[in-house]
């Protein structure tokens, strides 16, 4: 068969392609056309129809491109229109396998409803016809608009992101619009838009995945945003309070229609009124607007983008089997720029109608172009047992394609209405938002398992499809579509991972194996893809053409399940047969009983004109057993109510129900006849109470209730008597079998239970007395298990000044003198009540305000991290027990999120599990990443746990658990965010963004600070900066410096505003510096010098009044200028200098002030040692000058002159009298004196003589007179190691003195010429005497430092 199938494929393939003609099939009707080339190209037409041979592949699409071929849609078969923006020669085309170029006539851009003058009605309005002008993709916009603003006679609407314009035309012009090259196709407008559940939670087995008991599935839609549009607000009703945003609702009113009221309730109104009234996702968000198709352009992206809306829901209709329109298209290009957005409609309510298709009445009547587009979920309307309702609009599309998509209840659906009621509707209308609340269910149970990441919406309308219950004819059919929503079987796959993700481009092939397990009674398999968006004048809209094919491992081949669509209606009627689909954007093939194994799916991209194609494939493995699906475990049943007991079965014949009221011990019968194809059977509840009643199911194998569920009345009668806000009385009718009942008040979202008794008469305290109206309810409970809630009542308070609730005993701390009624709360200890405050007193029960806060930090005074705020190492906080709301235990990969002010540690926290396992507890930083984590073998049940989490100082910091399978208790209600631990942790809320009331896993959570290791201060200058930093320092002792210099202020070169010395000082030289004169020092580089002690701060002392002084070497003349004294009192002084053996040298006598002074001295010091600088005998005697007695550290060199090497008194550490010394170097002019006929120039520049012919013209005898001194010859001079003396005479002996006439060389020679080692000699002017024939001749010379030349 299909090698037949292939060969009439290539037959007609080759006459095709071959023949001198081509046939165009589109919207517009179909057409012939001559394989030509039309090239001649402008401005006004250039856009054309490329026929190909097959689909080029992306290679060939860029080559094209670069010629100048722009690719705008694509037509079937292999016919691509594009714009070419430059001249292209037909060869260069051929190339490409094109076989044709033809021009886009007018003719083919009119919508067939357009042609003909016979002009849809609602187009017509005050003999104008309104149209919808489609723009090629690639014009300019705003110009296009222009031009058919000048043949249209109003602009009604325009659409720049679609490229569309709505306008009124006068009919005839029509035509004319059609011309213009830039229009892409003509379409009527949308025809007027028309509004088209316990049982249905049951039906859709969304009760088993938000189940009643504590273990079991939670996927109520929570953190799930929905949009809605409808008919305009939707009125008052608890059962939306606290989900629902209608501020998008923009021109919106209160239309006096509930049709908008009852879909809101289907899709997640939480039965806080009546709990037979309870939506589908009873925990998504709502958003509601008017009904346009305008949302979609005007809200739909801004929701998405901003408000995390994923699902859209409709139930309007626009025309009857109105085809691919333009809305359709935009529809399938948003879900695919938006890969996470689903939109469901309803499929119509036009079942009986004749809409044109071509089968007459009762097909191709779904209404609403937008409802025919690829990837959305259109659909059907079912009732309460699974049988397809009459009105419910049947397929296919207007192309043959498989619609409606899926189908769920419509038909006497319970919902909410105006005003906080409730009413009963039928239609698609209801249906609708039924799948829209279970998409949203799913979307919940993806991102439980997917750490919070939205799903994409082509993987959920896949499993959506693919998990459907098969009803109807076998396979896919036009009335049901994949069949009957199961909401159970999709969650089953999610979280079995039971689906695979890929891409495919043109001419690919992609294979992917699929074992198949033992004993599976079926396989379901689909493949699904967000196919491109088509053009609207596309006959078929398919685009992207996928075809699979699944082989067992024996090479046994099967194709997908297809339809016929042709236009009968016994055609559309028959069963769907294995065959090539080339219509769908999804394909489904099931094997029953297969054989287990690996079986190989083959994904042949057929046509993929533009790819890649995303895609993804589900799969489903049922067996024969039995599963039932309510009621399984928590629910409340009343006696006497008849309830629809459902299971899921591949199984065939009849099946024993039994239930049970003492927890399995005992079973009756219900029925042994039920039809297990059925999958449901109605049951009379028994007049029977108890917690412990289970139901089974009984076949080829037993599936019975997970958890028990109760069996009790509903109270009747209750009464509210609300005298003062603080205080409500509540009375209700008693309840026979109850064992105590919970008091009910309206919360936030939900009914949540405030108070609980076993009387039937109770005054309570209103949790919250700001609110003063409420609803409030009742139920019974058997041994702590719920029976169902009565229906809930409104009540206000009477007055708004009173406390009739409270302590009326005036002994009492909490004595209340506006109570009227005493309610046994008098408390008589006062003190702090709060558990986690430091003080927290356990036998208080009045709260005095007394509290102390922790604030957790290091209480060591001597430790580096000592806080001096904190009061305590330890402290706890969070969520302290698992009470503070809802909750259950959950297998998801949640965490909470908090802030650390102060590095600290978790010790520990309080976890309940639900089993005993291993699990692994993570801190991690703000992106996910582990910073520390603990594998702990966890009990069953409450327990607590020590982590030692080392927390890093951050932000937005995670504290949770590895894995998604740990069964730990969390809240879904109850939480508060921010809590504060001690001040150090902040937790702001969790990864649920949607909503901030759940805290996750870990309860009373103990922080620790720790102090660290005590570390002995090393002060210094800690700024590395600074020129002295210290790396070895660890505190900062203010000596930070930053300027660099020298600091000795005895340096020629103190810098006074240095802090940091460079080394730069240069120590003063004291010297003459002047040549011309005898005791010049080349060496010397001041004049000036100071030294000695510069002040009396460096140690200890006092005034003296004895007679002591200091020690001092002089090793060059200079003389003592000044010097700093502290005198005791006003006192006349004589000041000494004196030689070693303290005969006085000089004096002066000054009269000194009291304190802190400078004295001038002018002492001329000569060459010597052991001087003494003192004060005359008893000048002291009645008032002392200062001194020290410690600190002193000799010697004190002043400028290489002075050198005091201590003190005349006997102990070390003496300092007398002068600090601060200024001394001074002379310049010495020649003189000379005469000693024994000898002249010579004693070195003091106070010589008897100022001229050596002075000299001896009065002291020598001319006998030792040289009279040929002029022959004497000294050199070189100045000298530094050696000298030469040359003579014309013998030379006898030669003597050298140095300043102080001190003989420093002698030798007797008897020769002309000498040379004298002088490098032993220090630097300064000496005489050099020499004897020649009883005649002295005396020359000076100067040793320096530099080197002879």
């Amino acid at each position: 068969m299909k090698k037949l199938v292939f060969l009439l494929f290539i037959i007609c393939y080759s006459i095709s392609s071959f023949s001198q003609e081509n046939r165009i099939v589109l919207k517009s009707g179909t057409f012939k056309t001559d394989n030509y080339f039309d090239l001649n190209i402008s401005d006004n037409d250039n856009y054309r129809m490329l026929f190909f041979n097959q689909i080029p592949n992306q290679k060939q699409k860029n080559e094209l491109q670069k010629l100048g071929v722009e690719f705008l849609y694509y037509l079937p078969k292999n016919i691509f229109v594009v714009n070419l923006q430059k001249s292209i020669s037909e060869n260069q085309l051929k190339q490409y396998n094109i076989t044709s170029a033809n021009r886009i006539l007018p003719s083919y851009k009119i919508d067939k409803k357009l042609q003909n003058s016979s002009f849809p009605e609602w187009c017509l309005k005050d003999d104008l016809l309104h149209i919808k002008v489609l723009f090629y993709s690639n014009v300019n916009f705003s110009r296009c608009v222009e031009k058919i603003s000048l043949l249209s006679n109003k602009i009604e609407s325009i659409n720049e992101s679609s490229k569309s314009s709505i306008v009124s035309i006068d009919p005839y012009k029509i035509n004319s619009i059609s011309d213009l090259s830039f229009v892409s196709y003509i379409e009527p407008i949308d025809a007027p838009a028309f509004p088209e559940n316990k049982t249905g939670r049951t039906l859709h087995r969304s009760n088993t995945i938000n189940t009643d008991y504590p273990t079991g599935k939670n996927y109520n839609g929570d953190g799930v945003n929905v949009m809605m549009h409808d008919d305009g607000y939707v009125g008052p009703h608890i059962d939306r309070e606290g989900r629902l945003d209608q501020s998008f609702c923009s021109g919106c009113s209160s239309s006096g229609s509930d049709h908008g009221d009852h879909v809101s309730g289907t899709i997640m109104g939480a039965g806080n009124l009546d709990p037979d009234g309870r939506g589908m996702a009873d925990g998504a968000f709502l958003y509601v607007l008017g009904y346009s198709t305008n949302n979609y352009f005007n809200y739909v992206p801004n929701l998405y983008t901003n408000y995390d809306v994923v699902i859209t829901s409709a139930s309007y209709s626009n025309g009857c089997n109105a085809g691919y329109t333009s809305l359709a298209r935009d529809l399938d290009e948003q879900n695919n720029t938006y890969p996470n957005l689903i939109h469901v409609f309803s499929a119509g309510n036009d079942g009986n109608s004749d809409c044109g298709y071509g089968a007459g009445s009762g097909w191709g009547n779904v209404t609403g172009g937008h409802k025919q587009a690829k990837n959305v979920v259109t659909v059907a309307n079912l009732s309460l047992t699974g049988s397809l309702s009459s009105s419910s609009s049947r397929g296919p599309a207007a192309d043959g394609r498989i619609k409606p998509d899926i189908s769920g209840k419509g038909a006497s659906v319970y919902s909410t209405e105006e005003n906080q009621t409730y009413g009963t509707k039928t239609g698609t209308s209801m249906s609708c938002p039924g799948i829209s609340g279970v998409m949203a269910q799913l979307y919940h149970a993806y991102k439980e398992l997917n750490s919070g990441v939205n799903p994409p919406s082509a993987l959920m309308k896949c499993i959506l499809l693919n998990s459907a219950d098969d009803i109807g004819n076998p396979g896919p059919d036009f009335k049901h579509g994949w069949g009957e929503v199961n909401a159970y079987r999709a969650v089953k796959m999610l979280e079995s991972v039971n689906y695979i993700s890929d891409s495919i481009s043109q001419g690919n092939i992609r294979n992917h194996t699929i074992n198949i397990p033992s004993n599976i009674s079926k396989i379901k398999i689909m493949v699904y893809w967000h196919d491109k968006e088509a053009s609207t004048s596309a006959s078929i809209s398919l685009v992207n053409d996928i075809n699979i094919q699944l082989t067992d491992s024996s090479g046994v081949s099967y194709n997908p399940w297809v339809l016929d669509p042709t236009a009968n209606s016994t055609n559309l009627n028959q069963n769907a047969v294995r065959g090539i689909d080339n219509l769908n954007n999804m394909e489904q093939i099931t094997i029953d009983s297969p054989n287990a194994g690996n079986y190989t799916l083959t994904i042949d991209g057929y046509a993929i004109p533009y790819g890649p194609q995303n895609y993804y494939v589900t799969y489903e493995f049922i067996t024969d057993d039995i599963e039932l699906t309510y009621p399984i475990g928590g629910e409340g049943l009343v006696p006497g109510d008849t309830e629809y007991i459902r299971w899921d079965t591949y199984q065939g014949g009849s099946l024993s129900i039994q239930y049970s009221v003492d927890s399995g011990v005992n079973w009756s019968t219900i029925t042994n006849s039920a039809t297990a194809s059925n999958g449901y059977y109605t049951w009379s509840v028994p007049n029977y109470v108890t917690d412990e009643a289970f139901i089974r199911i009984i076949g080829n194998d037993t599936s019975q209730s997970l958890f028990p569920f109760t069996i009790i009345n509903v109270p009747s009668n209750l009464n509210v008597y609300w005298p003062c806000p603080d205080s409500i009385n509540f009375s209700w009718s008693s309840v026979s079998g109850a064992t105590s009942y919970d008091i009910c008040m309206l919360g936030q979202k939900y009914m949540d239970s405030i108070y609980s008794t076993n009387s039937t008469s109770v005054w309570i305290i209103n949790p919250n007395p700001s609110i003063i109206d409420s609803w409030f309810s009742v139920r019974a409970k058997v041994n702590n298990s719920n029976g169902k809630r009565a229906i809930a009542i409104n009540a206000q308070s009477q007055n708004t000044a009173c406390s009739g609730y409270g302590c009326t005993d005036s002994a009492a701390v909490n004595y209340d003198s506006l109570a009227i009624i005493n309610d046994g709360s008098c408390c008589y200890i006062s003190g702090c009540t709060d558990p986690s405050a430091l003080n927290y007193d356990s036998l208080s029960c009045f709260d005095d305000g007394s509290c102390i806060l922790p604030i957790v930090g290091c209480t060591n005074p001597s430790s580096p991290n000592y806080n001096p705020l904190a009061n305590t190492t330890t402290a706890f906080g969070g969520a302290l027990d698992n009470t503070i709301g809802a909750g259950g235990y959950y297998y998801g990969n949640r965490h909470l999120i908090f802030d650390a002010i102060t590095s600290c540690k978790i010790v520990s926290a309080v976890v309940f599990a639900d089993i005993s396992t291993n699990i692994t507890f993570e801190l991690r930083d703000s992106i996910g990443n582990p910073i520390d984590d603990t594998t702990i073998a966890v009990q069953s049940g409450m327990q607590r746990l020590y982590f030692d989490f080392d927390v890093p100082i951050a932000n937005n910091l995670q504290l949770g658990i590895s894995s998604s399978n740990s069964g730990l208790y969390r809240n879904n209600t109850g939480a508060t965010f921010p809590t504060t631990i001690g001040s150090v942790l902040t937790f702001t809320g969790s990864n649920i963004t949607s909503t901030q009331d759940n805290w996750y896993f870990y309860y009373d959570i103990e922080v620790e600070a720790s102090c660290d290791s005590i570390i002995l201060p090393v002060y210094g200058c800690t700024d590395s900066t600074a020129l002295n930093y210290s790396s070895l320092s660890n505190t900062d002792d203010g000596s930070c410096c930053y300027i660099s210099g020298c600091t000795d202020p005895l340096a020629i070169n103190y810098d006074s505003t240095a802090c940091y010395d460079d080394n730069s000082c240069i120590q003063a030289i004291l010297g003459c510096d002047n040549p011309l004169y005898i005791n010049y020092d080349p060496n010397a580089n001041t004049s000036i010098a100071f030294g000695g002690i510069l002040d009396s701060t460096f140690g200890t002392g006092g005034y003296f009044n004895g007679d002591q002084h200091l020690i001092f070497d002089a090793s060059k003349v200079c003389v003592i200028k000044s010097a700093d004294i502290y005198s005791e009192s006003t006192n006349t002084i004589t000041f000494e200098l004196r030689n070693s053996g303290g005969n006085v040298i000089d004096d002066t006598t000054l009269s000194v002030l009291a304190g802190a002074q400078r004295i001038d001295l002018n002492f001329r010091v000569p060459i010597a040692s052991d001087m003494q600088l003192g004060v005359s005998s008893g000048a002291l005697s009645n008032d002392g000058l200062y001194r020290n007695n410690s600190g002193s550290n000799f010697p004190y060199n002043i400028g290489s002159a002075l050198n005091i090497t201590g003190t005349s008194a006997s102990t070390s550490g003496y300092y007398y009298f002068y600090y601060n010394i200024e001394v001074e170097a002379e310049c010495l002019s020649e003189s000379w004196d005469c000693d024994q006929d000898i002249c010579y120039d004693p070195g003091t520049g106070n010589g008897q003589y100022s001229s050596l012919a002075a000299c001896q013209a009065n002291c020598v005898s001319t006998s030792i007179i040289s009279q040929d001194i002029e022959y004497l010859n000294l050199y070189p001079n100045p000298a530094s190691e050696y000298i030469n003396i040359k003579s014309i005479n013998n030379i006898d002996e030669i003597r050298i003195f140095d300043i102080q006439s001190r003989v420093v060389f002698s030798e007797k020679i008897n020769s002309k010429t000498k040379r004298i080692n002088i490098s032993n000699l220090s630097t300064g002017i000496y005489i050099t005497e020499v004897l020649i024939d009883n005649i002295i001749t005396r020359k000076k010379f100067v040793i320096s430092n530099e080197k002879t030349k």
